[in-house]
């Protein structure tokens, strides 16, 4: 025999057991499950489907087939399969599995656990005595299932630790389940026909029936006190428990109730759901016009932002234009020397020339009154005429500084005498009568 691969996608269940390992495919389980659960309270069997081998070394079984039982029989209270059955289960693996065996059995307790009781076990031993069958137990209403398999000595059953259940793509399990619809064992209720319209029936039970399939009787009540007897319009009928019926693919059959017709309610119904596309519409413009105006806005605060600063440009210009048409108005003074000043005897550093027009806050300081001295013992020269009626000025040591942009007197003071003591004497040697008032470009005088 071949060496035999094991499929890839495994979903463990229980534990690992030490004997014969069980791997079951997932269409089978589901079609396992649908099966004890149609049987309502009732027992169901079928019959597992698959190959023995040995992997590793380890008795292993793989599962992938189910065949619901037909043929049965119960005997003292058990669920059985009868030759019949076992003939019409080996028909249906010749047809859609192929190449596989009869591999063990499944039995469903609903109520009842998943515990064997003597009877099931014994029967099992005697119609399933090959190592490799198992008997695989579930209970559809307490949701739990075991696999039962025979011991190491051959001689009772025993309920295995766990089992695999593995997906692979099973063709032969998908067709059985569409040709094979599993039929419920739930008992169903006769319809009850209205021969009278909407008028109230009442169903009469007969002492004498002696076949379930007769047709029963009912009485009619006229809403005229009288009644009167009506038979169903459709009788029903017997349903053959042949294997035919079960393995056939049937139409599923279903009844419906006359719809009745609201015209209100229809209405309505129009309404609410023109109501509903109205508000989608307008809902998805506002949306798209919110997008849009997205963007405008945007637009337009960069275009704010950017006249707020053309303005504030401007108004720097206006004021700086403003201030220098000012200074330009001033009229310029110029100190000269009067004829009653002695010379200094002390050398003047050499001075930066000043403008002829300077404006009215650098205009020179007055002279300040200087005390008498006496008559010059030298003659006098063309830069300095004693006079006789003014008495001599002493002048002030300066430098010239151009006004940078964003200063201010304040930081002037500060660059040049580490302090704000001087401001004063600033303004005065530039005859400044506001210090906020300093205009950028303009040379003013800086005492020693």
């Amino acid at each position: 025999m071949k060496e035999f691969e094991l499929p890839t996608n495994i979903r463990q269940i229980g534990g690992i057991s030490d004997g014969l390992r069980i791997y079951m495919e997932d269409y089978v389980f589901t079609y396992l499950r649908q099966i004890a659960e149609s049987g309502e309270n009732t027992e169901r069997t079928a019959f597992l489907v698959g190959k023995h081998l040995v992997v590793d070394a380890q008795p292993t079984i793989f599962i992938n087939g189910a065949l619901q039982a037909v043929y049965t029989e119960t005997v003292e209270g058990i669920e059985q399969f009868s030759e019949k059955s076992f003939t019409h289960a080996q028909e249906q693996i010749d047809m859609y599995f192929k190449g596989y065996e009869i591999v063990g059995w499944m039995l469903s307790q609903p109520g009842f656990g998943v515990s064997v009781n003597a009877s099931y076990a014994d029967y099992h031993i005697t119609n399933f005595n090959k190592t490799h069958h198992a008997l695989f137990v579930m209970d559809p209403v307490q949701k739990i299932n075991t696999f039962y398999t025979w011991d190491k000595d051959h001689k009772k059953v025993e309920e295995c630790r766990g089992y695999f259940v593995y997906y692979k793509q099973n063709e032969g399990m998908q067709e059985y389940m569409l040709n094979n619809k599993i039929a419920s064992t739930k008992p169903k209720k006769p319809p009850i026909i209205k021969p009278g319209g909407n008028l109230p029936i009442t169903r009469v039970e007969r002492p004498d029936r002696k076949s379930p399939y007769e047709k029963p009787s009912y009485m009619v009540n006229n809403g005229r006190g009288e009644k009167r007897r009506e038979e169903p319009r459709e009788e029903q009928t017997k349903k053959e428990d042949t294997p035919q019926q079960e393995t056939v693919r049937h139409p599923m059959r279903r009844s419906y109730a006359p719809e009745v017709s609201n015209p209100d309610q229809k209405r309505i119904t129009n309404i609410l759901v023109s109501l509903s596309a109205v508000l989608f519409i307008i809902c998805f413009i506002m949306g798209a016009g919110l997008i849009q105006s997205d963007g405008r806005i945007n637009r337009l605060e960069q275009e704010v932002t950017s006249l707020n600063q053309a303005n504030e440009f401007m108004s720097s210009q206006i004021r700086q234009i403003a201030a220098m048409e000012v200074f330009a108005s001033t009229p310029t003074v110029q100190t000269t020397p009067t004829p009653t000043q002695a010379p200094t005897q002390t050398p003047l550093p050499i001075q930066t020339p000043f403008p002829t027009e300077v404006p009215g806050a650098l205009a020179t300081a007055p002279p300040l009154p200087t005390p008498p001295t006496e008559p010059p013992t030298a003659p006098p020269t063309a830069l300095s005429t004693p006079s006789p009626t003014q008495p001599p000025a002493v002048s002030v040591e300066y430098r010239m500084y151009m006004v940078q942009p964003n200063d201010t007197l304040f930081s002037i003071n500060q660059n040049f005498f580490g302090s704000i003591n001087r401001m004063e004497e600033i303004m005065e040697l530039n005859e400044m009568e506001d210090p906020n008032r300093v205009v950028a470009g303009v040379e003013i005088r800086i005492p020693y």
